[in-house]
């Protein structure tokens, strides 16, 4: 099983990765190694590079509104 297989079953995966990324402050190298780990079966139009991606803009997104609140 990969990440990107995992979501299909637990929609939130890649946010809780990004999380658990976001909290052990990785390095953009770091994370772009992971992310290149990530397994996928076939071409997709949205890689998980592409979903990793969006998942760590949002969690950043709610830790910049959380620290304002």
């Amino acid at each position: 099983m990969t990440l990107d297989d995992e979501s299909i079953d637990f929609p939130a995966a890649y946010k809780a990765v990004a999380c658990i990324i976001r909290s052990l402050s990785f390095s953009t190298e770091e994370v772009d190694s992971i992310a290149g780990k990530i397994s996928v079966y076939g071409e997709h139009k949205i890689t998980p590079k592409m979903k990793l991606d969006r998942a760590l803009a949002q969690v950043d997104e709610e830790a910049k509104e959380a620290a304002q609140a």
